[in-house]
């Protein structure tokens, strides 16, 4: 057929027909690849369950999802929750620590005014003469040490007369002791 068609027409006659073969086979292998994935979307469909179990699945899946965000929520709401309170108390240990340094200032000045009084005292204390001690003392250590030395002052009293029964009574034990022919050792002394 190309033969009756003069030369210059023949050579763009064959390149459009080859231009359409190549089309035609481009369209060719499409068909054949849609095809198969006609076929591959079939069988998966085929294996699929039915609709109202994928629809079971889908909201089984939106109520997990749900209930994921709302446990992130309260882990977020917790977190929120434990950082306040943190703060919370790093700002009342700050106050507390204030309150410390302030009192340790208070005690110290109480400290050095006590210092300074005891100096004073020991300084009168160095001229006798001048100085009372009573009035350094409370009362109720007065009466204490007036009440002991009262006691001790009657048991001086009544020390040579607690002597001399002793010895009174060593003596009897001794004499009582060689009467009864016991060793002196076991006399209790």
């Amino acid at each position: 057929m190309l033969s009756c068609v003069p030369a210059r027409a023949a050579e763009n006659l064959q390149s459009g027909f080859l231009r359409l073969i190549g089309e035609l086979h481009a369209l060719e292998q499409r068909q054949i690849s849609q095809t198969k994935a006609a076929e591959e979307l079939k069988n998966v469909l085929a294996r699929l369950p039915e609709l109202p179990v994928i629809q079971d699945r889908l909201i089984e899946s939106e109520r997990a999802y749900q209930m994921h965000m709302e446990q992130l929520s309260k882990k977020d709401k917790i977190r929120v929750r434990r950082t306040m309170e943190s703060q919370e108390r790093a700002q009342r240990f700050s106050a507390r620590a204030v309150e410390l340094v302030e009192e340790t200032d208070r005690l110290r000045d109480k400290r050095l005014a006590r210092k300074d009084e005891a100096r004073h005292l020991m300084e009168r204390a160095a001229q006798p003469d001048i100085f009372d001690w009573t009035a350094l003392a409370p009362p109720s250590l007065l009466l204490e040490i007036e009440a002991k030395s009262a006691v001790l002052q009657q048991f001086e009293r009544e020390l040579p007369q607690t002597c001399r029964i002793n010895e009174e009574y060593l003596a009897l034990s001794r004499r009582l002791a060689q009467l009864s022919g016991e060793p002196q050792s076991t006399i209790m002394v």
